[in-house]
């Protein structure tokens, strides 16, 4: 468990997440709503990575 830089709703604590995987747009938008709803999930970012 780390210490976030800032108070986020309350907490001073949690766990950093990085998830990589390839998916369609649909599904991208799936893992959004999901995301949303979700209360034990307090921030979140998806960023789309350029193909090398």
């Amino acid at each position: 468990m780390k210490e976030f830089a800032y108070r986020i709703e309350d907490m001073t604590k949690g766990y950093y997440v990085v998830v990589t995987f390839e998916a369609d747009n649909e599904t991208v938008k799936e893992f959004d709503r999901l995301m949303r709803i979700n209360s034990n999930i307090v921030r979140y970012m998806i960023i789309k990575q350029d193909e090398n």
